[in-house]
């Protein structure tokens, strides 16, 4: 157990894979990456998040539900969990519920404990000058 010290756990390395290849555009292998990390740790929210994201982007939008609504079961404030169900939504035509859970990620998002505000906080220190033309474009 103290080889694996340091190490983050081999589900999140299967998460993060699944992010990439989705990013990539290689929907099977993020939907498998997403499977290995469910299998290894099946209360991970985000894995369920990324099976969902696969499974959309593989237009089974009513699996993606499926899993983004498991997803929302095990951490109910998921933001990219909202976002994917928002997208799925939309996909369905469904312009009312994608807005809402649109809505609530972004809240989610910018809420005094949300992860945007530490990174917020780092753009106006300027300890982030790879992000600033995130905020200021020009």
């Amino acid at each position: 157990n103290t080889l694996l010290q340091g190490f983050e756990p081999l589900s999140d390395l299967h998460v993060r894979l699944s992010s990439l290849t989705s990013d990539a555009g290689v929907a099977d292998t993020a939907l498998a990456e997403a499977h290995a990390a469910i299998t290894i740790n099946p209360t991970l929210a985000l894995a369920w998040t990324r099976k969902s994201a696969a499974l959309r982007r593989l237009g089974r939008l009513d699996e993606a539900m499926e899993a983004v609504e498991t997803a929302l079961q095990l951490e109910p404030d998921q933001a990219d969990a909202l976002k994917a169900r928002a997208l799925i939504h939309q996909m369905q035509n469904r312009l009312a519920p994608a807005a809402e859970d649109f809505l609530v990620a972004t809240r989610t998002l910018f809420s005094p404990g949300g992860l945007a505000v530490p990174a917020l906080r780092e753009l106006r220190r300027g300890s982030r000058p790879d992000l600033q033309h995130e905020i200021d474009p020009s």
